[in-house]
């Protein structure tokens, strides 16, 4: 507050109040607090402070306890506070010890412990180049026209804040769900608007295709055009259906619990499935050069060779239109088949 009081002061004396009337104002009155916690466990024996498979170690244990506690405290408390997870305890942990048989002794100091997680604030420095610049404008614009690609990266990058950042599986595997669900949904809806534009598929036959249930479309539509193996007993589409759709649907209709380790497998087999993708819209690029370009990009492309690159890139260069109107007519005719397939439920 003093910095923008003395901003505005500068841009406008006549109109601001002066700085010093900021002066009984202390920045440390409205510093963030921390809760320091004691928490205390008992060790029998020396063997007792390493985990096993059926014990955990003695600082675990009082994690567990903590954490556990703070979700009751904000359930019965009501409390608008973020949920405490093990990714964003302080990383620095102090321990003591003291023999049990003397309740008189005092804990002396034993060490420090860090725990493994990223709670420790780690500034940006790097700026941006100009093609930095120029890349980011671009995903910025074809975001705001609605680019489904774009809101699958989105969701990707909140599941994997989620397991890695936040320490929250259960949020993780929901994002990730929703991040297959739009990236199916895209690859097919890209398609078959592009077959539209050829004349070969009516707004009637697409809103029929997107009514069926999402697991039937992945049966009857994708293999057709794209090629490869979109079965359920087979990946990735198994390992979807299996470590992401199913675990998703046990948290939202009955509040499962996943294991950090489900949200983990669950962004693997993301990054499992968005790779069978880009490898099947650059076998079949010449079918769905649009969607394939908007997905793939050069990137893409490059990593799967040099000759399907240049060959995208000439065609790209060729075009009279930019990704960002195929992103707005793409978004328009979706609007028409949305519309039928709502009213044909």
């Amino acid at each position: 507050m003093r910095m923008a009081d003395r901003v505005a002061q500068a841009l406008n004396p006549d109109a601001m109040r002066k700085p010093e009337r900021l002066e009984d104002l202390r920045p440390d009155d409205h510093a963030p607090y921390r809760t320091v916690v004691e928490a205390v466990t008992f060790v029998a024996r020396p063997d007792d402070m390493i985990a096993t498979d059926n014990k955990p170690d003695p600082l675990s244990r009082c994690i567990h306890v903590l954490t556990a506690f703070h979700r009751a405290y904000r359930v019965a408390a009501r409390k608008h506070v973020p949920e405490l997870t093990y990714e964003r305890l302080h990383p620095v942990v102090m321990w003591f010890r003291k023999p049990a048989a003397d309740p008189g002794a005092r804990p002396e100091p034993a060490g420090i412990l860090f725990l493994n997680n990223n709670n420790i604030p780690v500034e940006e420095i790097t700026p941006l180049s100009n093609d930095d610049i120029e890349h980011l404008s671009q995903r910025h614009v074809r975001a705001v026209a609605g680019d489904p690609f774009s809101v699958y990266a989105e969701r990707r990058l909140e599941a994997e804040m989620e397991a890695w950042t936040n320490g929250r599986p259960r949020e993780s595997v929901v994002q990730a769900a929703i991040a297959a669900e739009v990236l199916l949904g895209a690859l097919l809806g890209l398609a078959m608007w592009e077959e539209h534009e050829r004349g070969e598929l009516t707004i009637d036959d697409a809103a029929g295709a997107f009514s069926q249930p999402l697991a039937t479309r992945i049966k009857s539509q994708y293999s057709k055009r794209f090629g490869g193996k979109w079965f359920t007993d087979t990946d990735p589409i198994k390992g979807w259906q299996t470590d992401i759709a199913d675990v998703r649907h046990r948290v939202v209709h009955a509040g499962y619990e996943p294991e950090k380790h489900q949200a983990y497998v669950a962004l693997e087999v993301l990054q499992a499935l968005e790779r069978f993708i880009g490898d099947r819209l650059a076998s079949r690029w010449k079918n769905y050069p649009r969607t394939a370009w908007l997905f793939l990009g050069s990137p893409g492309f490059k990593r799967r060779g040099n000759s399907k690159l240049r060959q995208a890139e000439e065609w790209a260069d060729a075009q009279g239109e930019k990704p960002v109107d195929w992103v707005r007519d793409y978004q328009a005719w979706r609007e028409q088949v949305n519309a039928l397939v709502v009213h044909g439920r």
